[in-house]
């Protein structure tokens, strides 16, 4: 059974219409009326603005992040010095075409400083953690590599807003630190210059970016000091940025309305004519090269291999791809990604499986929950996901990895599912 969908005109009619009016006010079909109603979007500039994306009236100031001057001062610091600067993402989309725009754009800004100044050029590095060896975000024994590799600033990308005590400890060995992140954080914040849409008392007016969209704010910021420090970039520069922008914005599931509607729009137009060889190859192996790339491609194509990286093996490969600069290294690397995809359709088919004979053999519950000592964690969600689409049932899927259980968790709206575990405690 597929996704369940619940059509319904909400009570609170917009501006006093009746449901018949507004419709017939919009000469839209009466269902998208209706589902952009329930979206709350009823007034009519609200309706213009979602279905044709304004870039003048839908992107926003990057200076208006608190902590954007500092930290386009301290990167510019960084960079005339030839400090090394190391760039650690996550292993997820989300991660590594954030941290693709961060490198592209640190490197771009580094090698015409360099030309200028004759001076010897910023290394700029990147790190992404092994998915399952590492986990999630930042742990000490990767601040000791970094600190002995020579990292004088680290920038995080996807992750670092809940590292308080790994930055603490980067900020002891000399490293500053920049935070570019959009998820949850706890009490404490981290002694580091944060560029985050959800932080207390911040001023940008757009929550709800994904990680590669803070991350294309701070290159927005730091390509326009380039044009003011006299480096020869053009307008509009930034914009080719977009079509790593898009891919991320689309799979990180963030809500498509307001900027996130901008990016994911006009980002679509520059990856359907990008000049990056890596996504060229991408689209290529994924059978899109004559096609127009659009959500549906971006959301089951391209996505699903650039993750495939992380999942099967490690996602630096991936990254690589993004960043390759010849056709030939892009075909090596794509091909390399497509083969860890296709081991990533074979293993999932094996796991489906497998919940599938669970399933059938379980009772009737709200709560649907597989395991097996033999699933790798890295696609226990996958899992989850599918059956959560199919019977619309909150679920989780378990597997095992290194002597513990690690499991991952998919709901609908009405039940937060983490908050359930969390009121549940430890078993």
């Amino acid at each position: 059974m597929g996704k369940r969908w619940q059509l319904t005109w909400q009570n609170n009619q917009p501006c006093g219409q009746t449901e018949a009016d507004f419709v017939a006010s919009l000469g839209l079909h009466p269902v998208a009326a209706l589902l952009l109603a329930n979206r709350k979007i009823r007034q009519l500039d609200e309706i213009e603005r979602f279905l044709e994306p304004s870039w003048e009236l839908g992107i926003h100031d990057p200076q208006l992040f608190s902590h954007m001057p500092q930290v386009v001062e301290r990167i510019f610091k960084a960079l005339e010095a030839g400090e090394k600067i190391t760039v650690h993402g996550d292993y997820d989309a989300d991660g590594v075409t954030g941290s693709a725009v961060m490198i592209s754009t640190l490197k771009e800004i580094s090698q015409l400083l360099g030309e200028r100044n004759q001076k010897e050029l910023s290394i700029v590095e990147s790190y992404i953690p092994h998915r399952d060896k590492e986990g999630y975000g930042l742990n000490p024994a990767t601040i000791d590599q970094l600190h002995e590799n020579g990292t004088a600033l680290l920038i995080t990308v996807d992750c670092g807003i809940a590292s308080v005590a790994e930055v603490a400890k980067a900020r002891a060995l000399g490293m500053d630190v920049i935070v570019v992140d959009h998820h949850q954080f706890g009490d404490e914040l981290p002694d580091a210059l944060c560029i985050h849409p959800r932080l207390p008392g911040e001023n940008y007016p757009f929550k709800d970016l994904a990680a590669v969209g803070v991350a294309w704010k701070v290159a927005c910021a730091l390509l326009t000091e380039a044009r003011k420090r006299g480096l020869p970039i053009p307008e509009g520069h930034e914009k080719w940025l977009l079509d790593l922008v898009a891919i991320a914005t689309i799979t990180d599931m963030v809500p498509l309305l307001g900027e996130n509607r901008v990016l994911e729009t006009f980002g679509l137009k520059v990856l359907n004519k990008t000049r990056r060889a890596g996504l060229q190859a991408l689209a290529k192996i994924s059978s899109y090269k004559d096609s127009k790339l659009d959500a549906t491609s971006v959301a089951f194509g391209l996505g699903p291999r650039i993750n495939a990286a992380g999942r099967m093996d490690h996602a630096s490969l991936a990254l690589r791809l993004m960043l390759a600069e010849t056709p030939e290294q892009a075909e090596e690397l794509a091909a390399q990604l497509e083969e860890q995809n296709r081991e990533r359709q074979k293993v999932m088919a094996h796991m489906m499986e497998e919940a599938e004979t669970q399933l059938a053999a379980a009772s009737v519950s709200p709560l649907l929950a597989f395991w097996s000592e033999a699933w790798p964690p890295a696609l226990v969600g996958l899992v989850a996901g599918r059956f959560l689409d199919r019977t619309g049932k909150p679920c989780i899927a378990i597997g095992r990895h290194g002597g513990r259980w690690v499991g991952s968790g998919r709901s609908t709206s009405p039940f937060d599912i983490t908050a359930a575990l969390r009121k549940a405690g430890e078993g």
